[in-house]
């Protein structure tokens, strides 16, 4: 079974009205963080019920053009950078 990504239960989020940023605190680490662009689309996408493969398939349905693997990788990499961070984790 894949697991699915969630958010962090101790962050605060602040969505711009366009919903085109998002400003994360994780309560505690000592700075927010902003997402914007595709980032931004990327955490719209963890709810709890999408996996990896999930979010990968919307993300190439909404960026036709670009290279499948490298939204793959980038994507890959986007995710550990949220669990490092505290922000979102994956959960069997």
């Amino acid at each position: 079974m894949t697991a699915t990504w969630h958010r962090a239960t101790s962050i605060a989020e602040v969505v711009s009205e366009a919903e085109e940023q998002v400003a994360l605190l994780n309560l505690s680490a000592e700075r927010p963080v902003v997402l914007s662009g595709s980032a931004a689309v990327i955490w719209g996408l963890i709810d709890g019920e999408r996996t990896e493969p999930d979010i990968l398939e919307e993300l190439r349905d909404l960026y036709p053009s670009e290279d499948p693997k490298l939204i793959g990788a980038q994507l890959a990499s986007f995710l550990v950078e949220l669990e490092q961070q505290g922000l979102a984790e994956a959960r069997p």
